[in-house]
């Protein structure tokens, strides 16, 4: 089951590849069928638009139902970049600084924290102890009665420093569980009210919310961490405060328009995408709830992650120019793999695995024919639902990787030009390149 809305956009510079629609099938269907993931949705953006939506599978495969564009699923450690550009949007309103000690956007703000920077907290150099040590502490208090933010911040607060401020980064800190109270004291509105009003009105987003941990739909967990742990997890959530258990459902579409709201500077957020520092001035090479990499030579934004069961994939790259946000009802679903694959297609990259995307007869006539290999003549020809390279010496059927691309074992060709009538083609083996001719 799929569902499919492709949005018109007007012409522009960034012409995406006429291919990609099927790269979403084909890479979405193969987790479908190989992972056993039982749903997932995608959206890609370009130049300030989402300008393909497609969801795949069931969102509740019991119930019979079906993934939609507008089925929202937990962003879990996704939401990170979106808090982040919150405290960006208060601190444009002169509500907080990224420079402001702990102690002067927290209140009731643990004496041992109370010198750790709001910058650090989004960075993940604050050296704030890991999530699992918190569970352990929370599940050696014996307790499921929900504590209240004092008794929390003072429980939390007693766990020592992982390493010191400023010298390391980690993903995986309990920071980030302070943002929503950050937030709230900097705006004087709950974490829901403040989700609708600050992000959701700016970014014009249609279907993201703040919504309670036990309203949240369930997960089909097979290596989920939360959910492996079982009674852990349990205690965690029961012993949490309720504000901190109000994580952001969104879709895949509402990501990638924050993002837009982003990068059109709506949000003034642009510093979620420039790399933090340690104390000793190197780069951290991560922004804002965001890693930073590089693809095709340009910088490279991303964020994988997931909670109770669900998967959560962003990326965005300078050098196509796109956006891609995957989310998946599984967490072993290979959300990241997806992205990366839609990212380098955008960007006019080869694909990292064999996308083998279906080729019929009409779309063979373009690329069927003789052509001529320096001395050889060999032959293209549609047979069997694939382009089969044909040589004095040897018959193969290749594989079609989209933007011109064909493989087979150590035989890789590139059509050119990729679109439309080929007039010839690039041969590639084991490093040695050929070029033919259409006779």
């Amino acid at each position: 089951m799929w569902n499919l809305l492709l949005l018109a956009v007007a012409p522009s510079a960034l012409q995406l590849p006429a291919e990609l629609p099927l790269v979403c099938d084909q890479l979405a269907r193969r987790a479908l069928r190989e992972g056993g993931v039982p749903g997932l949705s995608l959206a890609i953006a370009a130049e300030g638009r989402v300008v393909l939506e497609r969801a795949y599978g069931f969102a509740d495969p019991v119930a019979g139902l079906g993934m939609q564009n507008d089925t929202r699923l937990p962003l879990g450690s996704l939401e990170r970049p979106l808090l982040a550009s919150l405290v960006l949007a208060a601190q444009a309103e002169e509500r907080l600084k990224l420079d402001d000690p702990l102690s002067k956007v927290l209140k009731d703000c643990p004496e041992a924290w109370k010198e750790l920077r709001l910058e650090q907290i989004l960075a993940g150099t604050s050296g704030l102890t890991s999530t699992s040590d918190l569970v352990r502490a929370l599940a050696a208090r014996g307790a499921d009665d929900p504590l209240d933010r004092a008794g929390f911040l003072q429980l939390a607060g007693g766990l020592p420093l992982a390493f010191t401020p400023g010298t390391r980064q980690v993903h995986d800190s309990i920071g980030w569980r302070l943002v929503p109270w950050i937030l709230a004291d900097a705006f004087g509105e709950p974490m829901d009210k403040l989700i609708l009003t600050q992000l959701c009105s700016v970014a014009e987003l249609e279907h993201t919310g703040a919504c309670p941990d036990e309203l949240r739909p369930v997960g089909h967990a097979r290596d989920c961490r939360e959910l492996d742990t079982g009674l852990e997890r349990q205690l965690f959530v029961a012993a949490e405060p309720r504000e901190l258990r109000m994580g952001l459902c969104s879709t895949p579409g509402d990501v990638l328009r924050w993002w837009n709201a982003v990068v059109d500077e709506r949000l003034p957020a642009q510093r979620i995408r420039s790399s933090s520092r340690f104390l000793d001035g190197k780069p951290t090479g991560h922004g804002l709830g965001l890693s930073i990499e590089t693809l095709g030579g340009e910088p490279r934004w991303l964020h994988d992650g997931g909670i109770g069961g669900f998967r959560a994939s962003f990326g965005a790259s300078a050098s196509s120019g796109a956006a891609v946000c995957v989310l998946a009802t599984c967490a072993s679903a290979p959300t990241g793999q997806i992205e990366e694959e839609l990212e380098r297609f955008c960007a006019g990259l080869p694909p990292l695995t064999d996308l083998r995307l279906p080729v019929d007869a009409a779309r063979a006539q373009d690329w069927v024919g003789d052509y001529q290999l320096g001395t050889t003549q060999v032959k293209l020809f549609f047979r069997d639902d694939a382009l089969v390279y044909q040589s004095p010496s040897e018959e193969l059927a290749l594989s079609w990787q989209g933007l011109g691309r064909f493989r087979s074992g150590e035989l890789e060709l590139q059509l050119q030009p990729a679109q439309g009538r080929a007039e010839g083609f690039a041969e590639r083996r084991k490093g040695a390149e050929s070029r033919a001719r259409r006779l």
